[in-house]
């Protein structure tokens, strides 16, 4: 199962939440205003597309109440505690929507720097069988043996095949064959 959520973090829940908030109720009043501003007047929106935050007839209040009780929004440990808990029944994939609306550019490159910090390392290891570890792109730390320097995306081994290996014949084989232009 995968879901989509909002997705800021902060160096306070309060700091994460006010901020997060005030760029929701910005993004949903220019929606709103857009939408009545530059259809014709005998346009409607489906309401089977309707949600809180897009129905004009819901308060601000609520609207952002409801983006706010969906996103994935906090401390480092507050948005990892949510993300177990989306583990945990079931989700396997999460579209992590960090940039939207009226959330300013270094508000999302510091909350992108923090998720990268704090969600992604335990999260990294791929939960795929080990035979097909090897042949995928895995995180692993880079740096020294107490893991300075973060982590990477280490991509998959490049197959090696002998020379004069007939089960492939691409230009990297022909050239270790030294056949280069056969």
């Amino acid at each position: 199962m995968a879901v989509w959520r909002h997705v800021y973090l902060a160096e306070s829940q309060a700091q994460a939440e006010d901020e997060l908030s005030a760029a929701l109720l910005q993004t949903r009043r220019h929606m709103l205003h857009a939408r009545s501003a530059h259809n014709p007047e005998d346009y409607r929106v489906d309401p089977a597309v309707l949600n809180p935050f897009n129905d004009p007839r819901v308060s601000e209040d609520e609207a952002i109440r409801f983006s706010m009780d969906t996103a994935l929004c906090g401390t480092g440990d507050r948005v990892a505690e949510q993300m177990a808990a989306l583990r945990d029944v079931g989700v396997q994939h999460v579209l992590c929507q960090m940039s939207f609306g009226y959330l300013g550019h270094d508000r999302v490159l510091a909350s992108m720097q923090r998720f990268g910090e704090h969600i992604v390392p335990p999260w990294a290891t791929p939960r795929v069988p080990s035979a097909l570890r090897s042949n995928r792109p895995h995180w692993r730390r880079a740096g020294d043996a107490a893991g300075a320097g973060g982590w990477v995306l280490r991509p998959p081994p490049t197959p090696y095949r002998s020379p004069g290996s007939r089960s492939h014949s691409g230009p990297l084989c022909r050239r270790r064959a030294g056949r280069e232009g056969v």
